[in-house]
Protein backbone atom coordinates (compact mmCIF):
# COMPACT_ATOMS: atom_id res chain seq x y z
CA UNK A 1 0.00 0.00 0.00
CA UNK A 2 1.56 3.36 -1.00
CA UNK A 3 2.07 6.04 1.62
CA UNK A 4 -0.59 8.73 1.60
CA UNK A 5 0.57 12.31 1.38
CA UNK A 6 0.78 13.71 4.88
CA UNK A 7 -0.49 17.21 5.53
CA UNK A 8 1.18 18.44 8.68
CA UNK A 9 0.24 21.85 10.05
CA UNK A 10 2.93 24.36 11.00
CA UNK A 11 3.65 24.69 14.73
CA UNK A 12 1.12 27.42 15.50
CA UNK A 13 2.51 28.70 18.78
CA UNK A 14 6.07 28.98 17.47
CA UNK A 15 4.83 30.84 14.40
CA UNK A 16 2.77 33.35 16.39
CA UNK A 17 5.48 33.81 19.02
CA UNK A 18 7.98 34.70 16.31
CA UNK A 19 5.57 37.13 14.65
CA UNK A 20 4.56 38.91 17.87
CA UNK A 21 8.05 38.95 19.38
CA UNK A 22 9.23 40.93 16.34
CA UNK A 23 6.44 43.49 16.90
CA UNK A 24 6.32 43.89 20.70
CA UNK A 25 8.84 45.22 23.19
CA UNK A 26 8.02 42.87 26.09
CA UNK A 27 9.20 39.31 25.50
CA UNK A 28 6.77 36.84 23.90
CA UNK A 29 7.27 33.14 24.56
CA UNK A 30 5.53 29.84 25.15
CA UNK A 31 6.45 29.73 28.83
CA UNK A 32 6.98 32.12 31.70
CA UNK A 33 10.51 33.50 31.29
CA UNK A 34 13.05 32.87 34.02
CA UNK A 35 13.80 35.28 35.58
CA UNK A 36 10.21 36.49 35.41
CA UNK A 37 10.03 39.97 33.84
CA UNK A 38 7.50 42.57 34.93
CA UNK A 39 5.86 42.62 31.49
CA UNK A 40 5.62 39.70 29.06
CA UNK A 41 3.24 37.69 26.87
CA UNK A 42 2.85 33.91 27.05
CA UNK A 43 1.25 32.11 24.10
CA UNK A 44 -0.37 28.68 24.33
CA UNK A 45 -2.63 26.55 22.19
CA UNK A 46 -5.91 25.62 23.87
CA UNK A 47 -7.37 23.50 21.09
CA UNK A 48 -8.61 23.86 17.56
CA UNK A 49 -8.62 21.48 14.60
CA UNK A 50 -7.87 21.32 10.92
CA UNK A 51 -10.83 23.06 9.21
CA UNK A 52 -10.10 21.34 5.93
CA UNK A 53 -7.18 19.68 4.15
CA UNK A 54 -5.05 22.82 4.13
CA UNK A 55 -6.24 25.06 6.98
CA UNK A 56 -5.35 24.61 10.63
CA UNK A 57 -7.47 26.65 13.07
CA UNK A 58 -5.69 26.68 16.44
CA UNK A 59 -7.45 28.28 19.39
CA UNK A 60 -4.76 30.41 21.01
CA UNK A 61 -4.47 32.05 24.41
CA UNK A 62 -2.30 35.13 24.88
CA UNK A 63 -1.58 35.85 28.55
CA UNK A 64 -0.53 39.49 28.90
CA UNK A 65 1.29 40.17 32.16
CA UNK A 66 2.19 43.60 33.58
CA UNK A 67 2.60 45.45 36.90
CA UNK A 68 -0.90 46.89 36.94
CA UNK A 69 -4.30 45.97 35.51
CA UNK A 70 -4.41 49.00 33.15
CA UNK A 71 -0.95 48.11 31.78
CA UNK A 72 -1.96 44.45 31.31
CA UNK A 73 -5.16 45.50 29.53
CA UNK A 74 -3.20 47.90 27.31
CA UNK A 75 -0.83 45.04 26.40
CA UNK A 76 -3.80 42.74 25.64
CA UNK A 77 -5.29 45.41 23.39
CA UNK A 78 -1.94 45.80 21.62
CA UNK A 79 -1.63 42.02 21.11
CA UNK A 80 -5.17 41.88 19.68
CA UNK A 81 -4.42 44.78 17.32
CA UNK A 82 -1.25 43.06 16.04
CA UNK A 83 -3.09 39.76 15.51
CA UNK A 84 -5.73 41.57 13.46
CA UNK A 85 -3.07 43.45 11.47
CA UNK A 86 -0.88 40.43 10.70
CA UNK A 87 -3.63 38.17 9.35
CA UNK A 88 -2.89 37.18 5.75
CA UNK A 89 0.88 37.70 6.22
CA UNK A 90 3.53 35.14 5.33
CA UNK A 91 5.80 34.06 8.19
CA UNK A 92 8.62 31.65 7.43
CA UNK A 93 6.81 30.56 4.26
CA UNK A 94 3.52 29.89 6.06
CA UNK A 95 0.50 32.03 5.32
CA UNK A 96 -1.61 33.27 8.20
CA UNK A 97 -5.30 33.45 7.45
CA UNK A 98 -8.09 35.24 9.29
CA UNK A 99 -7.93 36.07 13.01
CA UNK A 100 -11.19 35.54 14.90
CA UNK A 101 -11.07 36.94 18.42
CA UNK A 102 -13.22 35.26 21.05
CA UNK A 103 -12.59 37.89 23.68
CA UNK A 104 -10.37 39.70 26.17
CA UNK A 105 -10.67 39.39 29.91
CA UNK A 106 -8.95 40.25 33.15
CA UNK A 107 -7.62 36.97 34.55
CA UNK A 108 -5.36 37.64 37.54
CA UNK A 109 -3.51 34.71 39.05
CA UNK A 110 -3.88 34.64 42.88
CA UNK A 111 -0.49 32.91 43.09
CA UNK A 112 1.14 36.01 41.54
CA UNK A 113 -0.22 38.96 43.54
CA UNK A 114 2.36 41.51 42.35
CA UNK A 115 1.34 41.27 38.66
CA UNK A 116 -1.87 41.60 36.67
CA UNK A 117 -2.84 39.35 33.79
CA UNK A 118 -5.22 39.92 30.90
CA UNK A 119 -6.01 37.24 28.32
CA UNK A 120 -6.80 37.45 24.63
CA UNK A 121 -8.34 34.31 23.16
CA UNK A 122 -9.11 33.53 19.55
CA UNK A 123 -8.59 31.38 16.49
CA UNK A 124 -6.02 32.05 13.79
CA UNK A 125 -6.23 30.31 10.46
CA UNK A 126 -2.89 28.91 9.29
CA UNK A 127 -2.33 27.47 5.85
CA UNK A 128 -0.87 23.98 6.22
CA UNK A 129 0.71 23.94 2.75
Amino acid sequence: MPDAELIVPAPATALVIKALDARLIPPVSGKVPNPRPTTFVRVSRAGGVMRNLITDAPMLIFECWASTAPEAERLANLVAAHLQAMQYEMIDGTKLLGWSEMGRASFDDPAVPNQSRWQVTGTLGICAQ
